[in-house]
């Protein structure tokens, strides 16, 4: 989940376990976070500013949420689309970068074989919760 509030966006991780990515717990959710800023730095350093606590009303850390600084409405893909701004090359571009990268990454094999016997799991396949309404599958392509 995604709040944006000023100049600032904040993402919260879902208390979900899929077998294959499991963020079940508040210390798998805050590592996930963590791994998710310093992955993401790589690229854009500028926006993932880091990881903040969510805290409870006793002041405990209960949660973790990554920071980032919000990115003109403007400058949406589908804000450039609809203005007629050319996108087909930069997308390809970032495509191919985060496509090596991932191909890259320790654990992708790992991952991908675990993936593949789950029911939402395999590479085509990607499940999405909207606004608290059943889950959707919806076919990828390859």
């Amino acid at each position: 989940m995604v709040f944006f509030t000023g100049d600032r966006a904040y993402k919260l991780k879902k208390p979900v376990d899929l077998g294959f990515l499991d963020f079940s717990t508040p210390q798998a959710r805050e590592a996930a976070c963590h791994r998710e800023t310093e992955f993401n730095r790589r690229f854009a350093s500028d926006v993932y500013l880091g990881v903040a606590e969510v805290r409870d009303p006793a002041g405990h850390a209960c949660d973790h949420l990554v920071v980032m600084r919000r990115l003109p409405a403007g400058r949406r893909l589908a804000a450039l689309v609809r203005s007629g701004v050319p996108v087909e090359k930069p997308v390809r571009r970032v495509a191919r970068i985060l496509a090596s990268q991932h191909a890259c990454a320790p654990g992708t094999r790992r991952l991908t074989a675990r993936a593949a016997g789950m029911p939402y799991g395999s590479a085509g396949r990607v499940t999405s919760r909207r606004s608290g309404s059943c889950l959707r599958t919806c076919s990828m392509p390859r």
